[in-house]
């Protein structure tokens, strides 16, 4: 999950204290990540990150690797950013030459409930915007082609299929 929690959720942040690999009911595999939460996070009137210390709580965070291949995609996108970008998910299972532990990375998770159960989900908090200074010296090297590109817009007739890319109202006389 990223940016704004869903509603009516908490967000935690935790240290990931434990993990394995196994395999759920429907045989595909999982890794699972035991979360030790330690504050609540929220944000105050300026938009700043406050912690509110919580008693330490393990809660289980379940990455299921699904032959479904947008579930693939999350679990995989989120093992990318905890910093595991391997193929071999048999790298993540203490007993491999190779083990890349996740073990001490700080988390943000948020509760999920389905019916009866809780669910914890990883969550990532957006990226702060960089100040306008940075933008221009980002921008810097790319400016010719930018106002290159604007200016072939600035120049092209508008189509039926520019009306249907930006949404606008196409008069019929036009």
């Amino acid at each position: 999950m990223d940016g704004k929690a869903p509603s009516n959720s908490t967000v935690y942040r935790g240290t990931i204290c434990d993990q394995t690999v196994r395999t759920n009911s429907n045989h595909e595999l999982q890794v699972v990540l035991t979360v030790t939460v330690d504050a609540a996070v929220h944000s105050d009137q300026s938009g700043n990150a406050v912690t509110d210390p919580v008693d330490p709580v393990d809660r289980y965070v379940y990455l299921t690797i699904s032959s479904n291949e947008d579930r693939l995609r999350i679990a995989m996108q989120q093992l990318s950013r905890l910093g595991f970008n391997h193929d071999d998910l048999a790298r993540l299972h203490p007993d491999h030459e190779e083990f890349q532990s996740l073990v001490g990375r700080e988390v943000f998770v948020v509760p999920r409930t389905s019916g009866e159960r809780t669910y914890w989900n990883l969550w990532w908090p957006r990226s702060k915007a960089v100040d306008v200074q940075r933008i221009r010296e980002l921008q810097q090297p790319l400016q010719s082609k930018i106002a290159a590109i604007q200016n072939e817009y600035r120049s092209a007739p508008i189509t039926q299929h520019h009306h249907q890319a930006t949404g606008a109202v196409v008069d019929p006389e036009e």
